[in-house]
């Protein structure tokens, strides 16, 4: 409780100072048309960061990390727009690492989407691909409308993609499924 409430007053000084940095840098960061002044209302003042690490700690006790080469932080609606951006998401046995060219990420409320399209890696050796995705950290699953799942000899495409990746398990619509049987991994012998 104290290490969040920590943590809680670090982000809010942080983003106090960066606010104020963004008041002079507004009209530049704007990703607006130029004749389009109602758009750029909404939008509002925007921070900048450049090499960019954002960490989410939730109560929970989940660490939620995002590597990026370049941010927009929107300061009134609470959003991120992030370039080349590197996701990790903590699993029991191991971590899923989400790789896309763009995402947004809503931190009110714990959504974050990538709409040009992810890859996602877990420490099994499993990849979920998509043209776009998006992650529910409340819910801790990874969905996607459209999807191709590769595991060690086995390759399966579908719908509605959920990967809930604390649990371990993925599920997936209309699958469609292609085996090679000279790659599948033999079952672990336990006892």
């Amino acid at each position: 409780m104290i290490a969040r409430l920590l943590s809680g007053v670090a982000v809010v000084l942080l983003f106090a100072g960066a606010y104020l940095v963004a008041l002079n840098v507004a009209r530049e960061a704007r990703r607006t048309a130029p004749g389009d002044s109602k758009a750029a209302d909404a939008v509002g003042p925007q921070i900048v960061l450049r090499g960019v690490e954002m960490v989410e700690m939730r109560r929970e006790g989940q660490v939620y990390r995002l590597v990026s080469d370049e941010a927009f932080y929107s300061v009134r609606s609470g959003y991120a727009h992030a370039s080349n951006v590197t996701l990790v998401l903590k699993e029991g046995k191991g971590d899923v690492v989400v790789t896309a060219p763009e995402a947004s990420w809503d931190m009110n409320e714990g959504w974050i989407e990538f709409a040009k399209g992810a890859s996602a890696k877990d420490g099994m050796g499993w990849t979920a691909v998509s043209p776009s995705a998006g992650v529910d950290l409340n819910a801790e699953v990874i969905t996607a409308e459209d999807a191709r799942f590769e595991g060690p000899g086995l390759t399966v495409t579908g719908t509605n993609l959920r990967w809930r990746w604390q649990d371990g398990t993925m599920a997936l619509d209309s699958p469609r499924s292609r085996i090679l049987p000279g790659r599948v991994r033999a079952p672990e012998r336990r006892g």
